[in-house]
């Protein structure tokens, strides 16, 4: 009956096709997929019908200037009930769960060990074995024991004492075989420069709901990440527009914008723009304020990802099945399984400059009617250089210097020659 509700909230307020919440779209002429939400198909297929219109394919691409970028398509489970007060975050925690599982496919693609091993084994114990002769040859006698030695392990699965069992039960189970099958996948090492390209949320495969995350990885993206620890200049590409038109101004749209994006301004330079959300504990104003607090964190969270972290995905599954074969001609049969997958990133304490607040937002979830909350929070090279040049002047000590002496700071410059021209045909919205 709980189901049964929920699904017609569902449908009652989310028609797809009729209305869908997308994400930023990257440029006017060629817009950026958006992401959705959805009732009618899962999570999964919006993000597949997603790439297929931008004419790509999930792993390896090539862009018009023959340059190749990694395409991730992975989901996470929304856990909490729809009617539960943690649901916007646990969809929060659904998206990280999915990126989580893209960098593990990054990961994978890089390099992985993988592991297997199987083995069949097949006994026969017939029955009608006796002691004729207390003059048995050791070849005989050792055949004996054997026969008995398999018999006794035939019952044992049945659960007879083989030192109780009659003759009748002794002979019944005349072969067992068996099968097991185990196999192993570990993926280690740096992801750095993976960024979201659009967000979706709708049905699972089974029950339940999911949020899908498309995850790109590109030679640029690899670029700008390490810009954010070097603070190396980074080469101008397509000319983009101002960033306070690249940030949607619909709340909806924010709703399903997640992580970070890297987009051109309108000089063709490079900016991050991070996205988080959270939800406030109450209406007070305070909780509201908080909520806040919590999405730049969440903000800041995905740029340090992005800059760099060590990621590990390990995948462990085992099979097996027995079948028991009975003088009578019945059978039995037993089988089990066991699948264990685990994913972990690591993304020890970084400084980085330049990183401000560019936007906060506001809007209520269409399923659960609870406000959501987000944070933008922006960063490039040209700013992280301006922090640094604020850093220096107030760390500074006064001088003797007389009042009109003005002593220059000093600063980092942006090396001119780095900067350089993506190939033709490419626009901005997927300079990545």
């Amino acid at each position: 009956m709980k189901t049964t509700i929920i699904i017609s909230t569902l449908s009652a307020y989310l028609i797809f096709g009729a209305r869908s919440y997308g994400q930023a779209t990257q440029s006017d002429d060629l817009a950026k997929v958006a992401g959705s939400i959805s009732d009618g198909k899962t999570a999964r297929n919006l993000g597949e019908e997603a790439i297929a219109a931008k004419g790509w394919q999930q792993g390896v691409n090539k862009k018009k200037d023959g340059s190749k970028f990694f395409v991730a398509l992975t989901t996470g489970d929304i856990q909490a009930p729809i009617d539960n007060p943690a649901y916007l975050t646990s969809r929060a925690n659904a998206y990280d769960k999915a990126m989580l599982s893209a960098w593990a496919e990054i990961r994978k693609f890089v390099s992985q060990e993988v592991s297997a091993n199987a083995k069949s084994a097949y006994q026969e114990a017939a029955g009608g074995i006796q002691d004729k002769s207390s003059k048995e040859t050791p070849t005989e006698a050792k055949a004996k024991a054997l026969v008995n030695g398999l018999l006794d392990k035939s019952l044992e699965k049945l659960g007879i004492d083989p030192k109780s069992a009659n003759p009748e039960q002794r002979e019944k189970a005349i072969s067992t075989e068996d099968f097991s099958k185990q196999m192993s996948t570990v993926a280690n090492g740096p992801i750095i420069g993976v960024q979201t390209y659009s967000t979706f949320e709708g049905r699972g495969g089974g029950k339940g709901y999911q949020i899908a995350v498309i995850a790109i990885w590109s030679d640029k993206l690899q670029k700008m990440a390490e810009s954010m620890l070097t603070l190396s200049a980074m080469p101008s590409g397509v000319p983009g527009k101002a960033i306070q038109e690249w940030v949607p101004q619909d709340e909806k749209e924010l709703m399903t914008t997640f992580g970070v994006q890297m987009v051109s301004d309108e000089g063709g330079n490079p900016v991050l723009l991070s996205y988080g959300q959270s939800s406030a504990i109450s209406e007070s104003s305070r909780s509201v304020d908080a909520a806040y607090s919590k999405a730049q964190l969440e903000a800041l969270a995905s740029l340090r990802f992005f800059a760099g972290a060590q990621a590990k995905a390990r995948e462990d599954y085992a099979k097996a099945e027995s079948t028991q074969e009975f003088a009578d001609a019945t059978k039995t049969y037993e089988s089990s399984e066991s699948f264990k997958q685990t994913i972990e990133a690591v993304a020890p304490p970084q400084k980085f400059s330049g990183v401000s607040k560019f936007k906060t937002w506001s809007c209520v979830h269409p399923i659960t009617k609870k406000k959501i909350l987000g944070t933008v929070v922006q960063w490039r090279p040209e700013d992280a250089l301006v922090a640094g040049d604020m850093g220096g002047k107030m760390a500074k000590r006064p001088t003797s210097a007389g009042p009109n002496q003005v002593l220059p700071p000093k600063r980092q410059s942006l090396d001119a020659s780095d900067k350089g021209r993506t190939g033709k045909g490419v626009t901005a919205g997927d300079d990545f």
